[in-house]
């Protein structure tokens, strides 16, 4: 043994005793240095002799420190319905918007972990959209607003409600007070407010600020009938959809109710005959992309199209109040475009009565006027248009706001309190309503963000987030759900509606309590049953679920030819628009919402703003929407920023060029942008704010905000912007990797290839997994990208990766456009792991990180992954993702999103779907236990499409979906050529049109290329 050396570093002596034959090789790193190394400069300690050091220094400081103990203590009376380890499913209603859809919560341990939509829902039917989706990653949300604020400073809610309670007893002998909100969906909730705001003669004020806002169709109603209503759409009861500027299965007040019930409409026209879908839109909609036949009209051409087509059927039908309206309409003069469709399409809506519907999105009175009168004259009301059992999703009025804004600036308001609705961030006049609601008595924001309006006024009520609430709602006339809260408050929070009780002093201050009343007084009292159906058990019973209609297919209704002459003031609105000049050749903005942020009220939830647009293929950015012709006239690509001029407004942003966008028709989102407290002069180029200036209030008798229609100046500045954009190729490239036919039973033709392979066969127990997805039903929604996403832990990118192309989708939407670039059609393909039986990136795998499984699945081990990306490199799907950097949460709270079921992957490791191999196993873990045979899966994406797109089942099963579905015409395999055997098909989109196979799928119009990202 060598002799110690002395030396008070006690990590010498561990490799002091070193046998000599072990010296040498040690005596580098570890022998002393003389005077020579200090003279020489250098470092008295090597480089391994440092890092030694720092570490057992760190281990040396940890050890001197007492760690807080930590106890696993067991429940000593564990609860009848709480498992450790197992999750537990509680039904509740969507709080994210006004739709209202049924949700199960899946809750592990105390917190949720994954939103679902409930399947006994009688309108959404199971479905759940992005918005939906991503509600969970909103409730885990640091940035939320955290306790109430008195003057911009941390209060107590005492301190909150006495000073409003002060407050409110000093507003002086004529002032008013209000209340304004978003549409209030929630009985209860209209009824605190109503006790709140009685004895002060007080109003509230609903408004939505939203492009696809009812409020003018309601009015139309009114105009009509003496009542503002918005009829529900019986969709699955419709042979011929005519949509004007409409996005009902996009953007519009029920998107998965719309779509699930169009979804069976089009799966029943294997029996029933096909419907038809007409769309006639300004910019390129969700809802215009899976239209059979779509025309691009400007705003004002859209108001003579409806106007000249309920002539025509006034005319032809020549049913009572024909000659009233044909005189009312003698003042168009213009031939409105298209007019040789027109023709052809007001003959197969007088083929179809009781069998069609006419929808519009627009703020202009005289338009939905027109299309009220047209539906009635048609005998749709009762058929497919419900007045009945009207929705109640988007209630606003923009005339009841515009009475309030007046009020305002007369200076006649002693008290205003906003819920849940930054009226100063997303209004025209914003700026003028937040130093007007700055100087009032009392301003409360009642918010569970921080915005714009939250800053203006006095008094900050933080609220809960819609996990953390009880709640009931209201979504139709005939159907009441209620909502549970899954989660205990995570922050000193206050259900909003608790305030209004609060404040007025009522009997019942706890909202919980007070909600049961409620419910109690509609003879609703078996409280423990109500709270576990969500309501239902008592709602169901009011309404026919959509889904057991039984589809038309005797005699159709005849329309009722006694109909009482319109009233005199809709005449005289049809009178007044029949009479306006045509105008043509000026630029028009039309604002826009997509479907993930929508009208701006989600624009800080991460996983909705790195959502790519299904059509334009952009996350993170609002971009302004260029026809390609425009663009091609001024220069402008993708990622060109342009200037848009409007009177008393500037705003600059990138621009994209999207075929099927009119040339005379600029649309840009409304959704983006997160108003910044702490830096309020930070820029987002197309945040909510700046996009508002560039909204003006109508001249009509309303004085609404017209999203559409105002001229404006549109310059490329020659400057160029980073697009995130996850998709820049629209071409196939000859490939014939997606098809539309024309009907059920039309084939899709494949190149026929030999069965040759490389591999042996081997034997296939089952269950073999497949995946069946019927691009007829898909939508293109992307509720199924946020589903995975939640599900499997997939890690928020933000724009600098994004724009890099390192998304970490497992599911994405491809996009292709078919055709003319000014009048494409558009077609949607959910691209996933095919997990190939045979497939290529196994067999270049250097560490087998990649392994087929004896259920068919193309298995991904984290752990022996050592990210050579030979994989990706192989896969002809490109759907294999690489961690780049570590993207895990860091905040306490926002880790609380990960689903624990699911792997957190850490950086260099390859990932991608695995058909929810965590489900697969719960599901044959419960069946083994059970002692059954066989069991059945649900994967994240298939539970969540509203449309019921996407099947998932045993292929190996003859009477199985899969192997039923796969056997049809219209399926086929993306690359089944290569060899590789892809446990995924598809069944090709129908486009109810003679023409529709006619078009080369393989190539997209060359104007859709246009360079990508710069």
């Amino acid at each position: 043994m060598s002799k110690h050396v002395h030396d008070d570093r006690p990590w010498i002596k561990l490799d002091s005793d070193l046998q000599p034959e072990h010296a040498a090789f040690a005596e580098p790193e570890w022998a002393e240095q003389g005077d020579g190394a200090e003279s020489s400069g250098k470092l008295a300690t090597s480089r391994r002799g440092f890092l030694t050091a720092l570490g057992l220094s760190a281990a040396s400081m940890a050890a001197c420190e007492r760690l807080p103990v930590r106890r696993a203590m067991p429940y000593l009376i564990p609860p009848d319905d709480i498992t450790p380890g197992v999750p537990a499913y509680y039904a509740s209603t969507c709080l994210a918007c006004s739709a209202n859809c049924g949700t199960l919560v899946k809750v592990l341990d105390g917190r949720p972990v994954k939103l679902e939509g409930n399947p006994e829902h009688p309108i959404s039917r199971g479905g759940l959209c992005a918005i939906g989706q991503a509600d969970l990653r909103a409730l885990y949300d640091p940035t939320r607003l955290q306790a109430p604020t008195i003057d911009g400073q941390a209060a107590t809610w005492d301190d909150v409600d006495g000073r409003v309670r002060q407050r409110l007893a000093q507003v002086a002998a004529g002032q008013s007070i209000y209340v304004v909100s978003a549409s209030i969906t929630s009985p209860s909730a209209r009824r605190a407010i109503g006790t709140f705001l009685a004895p002060y003669g007080g109003t509230l004020v609903e408004h939505d600020l939203d492009p696809q806002s009812p409020s003018a169709a309601r009015d139309a109603y009114r105009v009509l009938d003496g009542m503002p209503l918005q009829p529900a759409l019986d969709l699955e009861q419709v042979d011929l959809l005519v949509g004007l500027g409409a996005d009902p299965f996009g953007t519009g007040p029920d998107p998965v109710g719309n779509t699930a019930a169009w979804a069976a409409r089009r799966r029943a026209g294997e029996h029933y005959g096909p419907p038809r879908h007409v769309q006639i839109e300004g910019s390129l909609s969700l809802s215009g992309a899976n239209a059979d036949q779509r025309w691009a009209a400007t705003a004002a051409e859209r108001e003579q199209i409806a106007l000249w087509i309920l002539g025509e059927v006034a005319n032809r039908l020549g049913v009572t109040g024909a000659a009233e309206i044909g005189t009312a309409l003698a003042g168009l003069s213009e031939t409105p475009p298209h007019e040789a469709d027109l023709v052809e399409i007001v003959d197969a809506l007088i083929g179809a009565p009781g069998r069609c519907l006419v929808v519009s999105s627009s703020e202009r009175s005289a338009e939905q006027i027109a299309v009220a009168l047209t539906n009635r004259l048609l005998g749709n009301e009762g058929h497919t248009l419900n007045l009945e059992r009207s929705m109640l999703a988007q209630r606003g009025s923009d005339a009841a706001l515009a009475a309030f804004r007046d009020e305002l600036a007369a200076g006649t308001v002693g008290a205003a309190i906003i819920v849940d609705l930054d009226l100063v961030g997303r209004s025209p006049d914003g700026e003028a309503l937040g130093g007007q609601l700055a100087a009032l008595p009392l301003s409360v924001a009642v918010a569970t963000r921080p915005s714009a309006s939250t800053a203006a006024c006095q008094i900050v009520a933080a609220a809960h987030q819609g996990q953390e609430r009880w709640a009931d709602a209201q979504p139709r006339q005939d159907l009441s759900t209620l909502a549970q809260p899954t989660i205990r408050p995570i922050f000193d929070t206050r259900d909003p509606w608790e305030n209004f009780l609060t404040w007025s002093g009522s009997a019942t201050s706890q909202w919980r309590e007070f909600l049961q009343q409620s419910w109690a007084a509609n003879d609703a009292t078996d409280w423990p049953e109500l709270v576990r159906t969500a309501g239902l058990s008592a709602a169901v019973g009011q309404t026919e679920a959509a889904h057991d209609v039984e589809m038309v297919g005797s005699e159709p209704p005849r329309p009722q030819n006694q109909l009482a002459a319109p009233s005199a003031a809709a005449l005289q609105v049809l009178t007044t628009a029949s009479q306006q000049p045509a105008v043509s050749g000026a630029v028009e903005i039309e604002i826009i919402t997509e479907v993930s942020c929508r009208n701006g009220s989600h624009a800080a939830n991460p996983w909705l703003r790195e959502l790519p647009d299904p059509l334009t293929r952009v996350s993170w950015a609002g971009c302004a929407r260029v026809a390609p012709s425009r663009a091609r006239d001024l220069g402008i690509e993708d990622g060109s920023v342009v200037e848009l001029a409007t009177e008393g407004a500037v705003v600059t942003m990138p621009a994209v060029v999207l075929p099927g966008q009119h040339p005379d028709v600029v649309a840009v989102p409304a959704g983006y942008g997160i108003w910044d407290e702490a830096d309020p002069d930070s820029v987002d180029p197309a945040r909510a704010e700046a996009v508002a200036q560039l909204v003006a209030y109508a001249a009509d008798t309303d004085q609404g905000p017209q999203w559409r229609g105002r001229s404006v100046q549109l310059t490329n500045t020659g400057r160029t912007s980073v697009v995130p954009r996850i998709q820049i190729h629209a071409k196939t490239e000859g490939r014939p990797i997606i098809h539309q036919v024309s009907a059920h039973d039309e084939a899709v033709h494949v190149p026929h290839h030999p069965d040759a392979d490389l591999w042996e066969a081997r034997d296939e127990p089952s269950p073999q997994w497949g995946m069946v997805i019927d691009l007829d039903a898909c939508v293109g929604c992307a509720g199924c990208v946020v589903a995975c996403q939640a599900e499997n832990n997939i890690p928020v990118v933000g724009a600098d990766q994004m724009a890099r192309h390192r998304d970490m989708y497992w599911l994405r939407i491809d996009r292709y456009f078919v055709g003319d670039a000014d009048d494409p059609d558009v077609l949607f393909e959910p691209m996933l792991c095919a997990q190939c039986d045979h497939a290529p990136c196994e067999t270049v795998c250097p560490v087998a990180a990649t392994v087929q499984s004896e259920d068919g699945l193309n298995q991904q081990i984290y752990n022996r992954c050592v990210g050579t990306r030979y994989c990706a490199n192989n896969c002809p799907y490109k759907v294999r993702r690489f961690n780049w950097f570590k993207f895990e949460p860091t905040d306490p709270i926002e880790r609380l999103v990960l689903n624990p079921d699911v792997v957190v992957r850490s950086r260099g490791v390859m990932e991608k779907c695995t058909f929810c191999v965590q489900r697969i196993q719960s599901e044959r873990i419960d069946a083994r236990r059970d002692g059954r045979p066989s069991f059945e899966v649900q994967t994240a994406c298939q539970q969540s499409c509203p449309a019921q797109a996407i099947s998932f089942g045993d292929s190996t099963d003859a009477d199985g979906p899969i192997a039923l579905l796969s056997d049809k015409p219209r399926a086929f395999q993306v690359l089944a050529e290569l060899g590789v055997k892809p446990s995924l098909t598809y069944m090709a989109r129908i486009r109810n049109r003679d023409d529709a196979g006619e078009h080369d799928t393989s190539d997209a119009p060359a104007a859709a290329e246009h360079g990508g990202t710069p």
